[in-house]
């Protein structure tokens, strides 16, 4: 049994696994924001990708969002373990509207689901999904399917280490 201060460098298999890991997402995945990050027996990967989505539920103002996602990954007895991505979904820059003939500045967040509420002047808050599991963002909710399946795919598929359940 090894001790609870495993470290991935210390193991040449897993040196290995993080290396072509590495290797093949740099290779592959063209993003300028793209960051992988490696401490002991950990894989961090990052992204940022601006003007991700717009909204669809509001197509008369169709807000452009920014996403940011991490994706963890962990490394042991040579085997690796792809963990849920965290998402961000947020716009980078202040939208103007013209309430009640006056000027106010909001940022707009997206989740994966919640209730909308009226809001406040300085924050709108969007969801993919209503409290009732209803879809209100199909593109956006397309897209990070897809996209956030292609980079687990990347990172599953470009090493040969088993990937433990």
């Amino acid at each position: 049994m090894r001790n609870s201060l495993f470290n991935a460098e210390d193991d040449p298999a897993a040196m290995e696994i993080k290396q072509d890991i590495i290797r093949n997402l740099k290779i592959s995945h063209q993003s300028r924001f793209l960051k992988i990050d490696s401490a002991k027996d950990v894989l961090i990967v990052s992204d940022f990708i601006p003007g991700y989505t717009k909204s669809d539920k509001f197509p008369e103002h169709a807000y452009q969002l920014d996403l940011f996602y991490k994706i963890v990954v962990d490394i042991k007895d040579h085997k690796f373990r792809v963990h849920l991505p965290t998402i961000t979904i947020a716009s980078n820059q202040k939208y103007e509207y013209d309430g009640l003939n006056k000027r106010i500045q909001f940022s707009i967040n997206m989740a994966i689901r919640g209730k909308r509420e009226a809001g406040s002047n300085i924050e709108k808050q969007l969801f993919i999904f209503n409290e009732k599991d209803k879809l209100i963002e199909k593109i956006t909710k397309e897209k990070l399917e897809q996209d956030l399946s292609a980079i687990v795919r990347l990172i599953i598929d470009q090493s040969e280490a088993p990937y433990w359940d």
